[in-house]
Parts: C-alpha cells; structure tokens; sequence
C-alpha cells in the first residue's frame, strides 16, 4: 500500500515478469499476460481499476463516496513513458497564466485557504530519441500548476442543488504578500451546471472575469483582472465535472524576425520567452486606466 496525501503525487511501478534466474523482465503490448490492476481506499469507499492498461484514454468515471457524500472521478492517461491515474472532485482549477495564484473557498463563514496553484512547466527538455526526458516528465507531474477543490468542501454545495460556490483568487506578486490583492467570483449552482453542459452538446465554455483589487484602500497598488475559463463536462452522463482556467486577459506574440520594443504604463505586465513559437509573449492582466 502507499499513502497519497492531498494534491500530492506517489510514483510506484507494478511487479515485473519472473524469468529463468533471478530478476524479471518488463513487457508490452499483446506479450503482457498478467492485468496491472489497482484498488484506491477513501474513507470507507474502495474504488477498483480493474486493469490501468486497458483504462487508458477512456472518459472520467464517477465514483461515489458516502463519507464526504459527493462524488470523486478518475481518469487514466499516458504521459511519455509514465501511465498516471489522475484523482479530481468536481472542481479543478489550471493556472494558464505567467503569475501563481493562491486560492481560496469562502464558506460557514470563514476563508479556506487552499494554497497556490503554481505556473505550468515549459516543456522544452527532449531525449535523443525526441521525447521528453524521465526527469523532466516526473517534473511536470510534481509541478502543482493544476488541483482539485478537496471533496469535503464541496458536500453542500452537491447536496444543495440552489447553492453557489464562492472562491477568491490572490495573485503573488513579489513586492506584496499573497493576499494583497483578492478577487472573488460564484461558480453557478449545480443544477444550472448540468443545464450548461447540456445546452453545448456535452461541453460548454464560459469566460468570467475577476477583478482582484487591493484588500485595503491605503495600499497604493493598481487591480489586476484576470480571466477564469470556465469549461463544464458531464462525467458519466449526470455528474458535472467543471474545469477553472486562470488565464491573462490579453496575450501579445511577437513572431517577427526582430525584436520589439513596447511601452505601457500597466504595472502587471509580464514577459515570457515562447520556445514552440520562437518569440516572445506579452500577457497583460492590468485593470488600470
């Protein structure tokens, strides 16, 4: 058995084939004989991948758990030479930004702080034969610029069909602190999730914009808004399964062959070099005037 903390990621490989001698040998395709089957234990719940090969870029399947009373998914896919079994709520937010994020659920009164989703990898780090390196693909997996909202959070909001979600995003800037800038926004209630989902042939998009602004008027710190996709799917025909992409509001690329130089008086301006497209991206997030 192994241990999974929350928003964590465990690496563990299955038994290989005993051969003449001592060791084993690993196999593929129609020689592998054996199913490399997997049983994930959540509270009293027992969720069992009968064989993690043949699940493999299936759709997500819903699984029920009676001690948060709500559902968990799980969806199987290949990443480079790694098979990963990916574990999510309802919810789960990807920071598609140049900025982390720290993320909050404000209910029963209070603030949940669950953390900071980080910025995704670039992948550029290649092995000879054009493939991304082990080190670099167990990087990607470890790299938190995606997570799930903890089951637990979300009982009331399954249950109750006419509740919203409330959630708060904090950019982290360098020169402040996590929190000195916060915007909020209401994720729809359930009912009117499947209603968006089902309207657009099985997906639905929706953009919202969040304007995260200083937490005290005395701070002298300009808003930044940032744009949350929202993507809708139903997972096994009835259970929404909502995607939140944090995202610039706007991207400039510079694919000329010289480079450019650009003046603007928005302090939330950032510059990231864009390897696939030989240039360099500006993404801009300023709600100033």
């Amino acid at each position: 058995q192994h241990p999974l903390r929350k928003s964590s990621t465990q690496f563990f490989q299955f038994e290989l084939f005993p051969e003449r001698g001592t060791g084993g040998v690993r196999k593929y395709g129609q020689d592998v004989k054996h199913k490399k089957s997997l049983t994930i234990y959540i509270g009293k719940a027992e969720i069992s991948i009968d064989d993690m090969d043949s699940e493999v870029q299936k759709p997500r399947s819903a699984h029920y758990i009676s001690d948060y009373k709500t559902h968990v998914f799980t969806s199987v896919v290949k990443r480079g030479n790694s098979t990963v079994l990916h574990l999510s709520s309802h919810v789960e937010m990807y920071n598609s930004s140049s900025l982390p994020f720290r993320i909050a659920v404000l209910g029963d009164d209070k603030v949940h702080d669950l953390g900071i989703v980080k910025i995704a990898p670039k992948s550029t780090a290649v092995n000879g034969s054009g493939g991304k390196s082990l080190l670099k693909e167990s990087e990607e997996l470890m790299t938190h610029s995606k997570f799930g909202l903890p089951a637990p959070l979300l009982t009331s909001f399954m249950i109750d069909t006419s509740e919203t979600l409330c959630l708060q995003i904090s950019p982290v800037l360098k020169e402040t602190n996590d929190f000195a800038l916060a915007g909020m926004f209401n994720l729809p209630p359930l009912d009117r999730l499947v209603e968006i989902a089902t309207s657009s042939q099985g997906e639905a998009r929706r953009v919202i914009e969040v304007s995260c602004s200083p937490s005290t008027r005395a701070r002298n710190l300009s808003s930044l808004v940032a744009n949350v996709c929202c993507k809708v799917t139903l997972v096994d025909g009835a259970h929404p399964f909502v995607q939140l992409f944090i995202e610039p509001r706007v991207v400039m690329t510079n694919r000329l062959p010289v480079s450019v130089l650009l003046r603007t008086p928005m302090p939330h301006t950032l510059v990231s070099s864009n390897s696939d497209s030989g240039g360099e991206s500006l993404e801009h997030d300023d709600d100033s005037k």
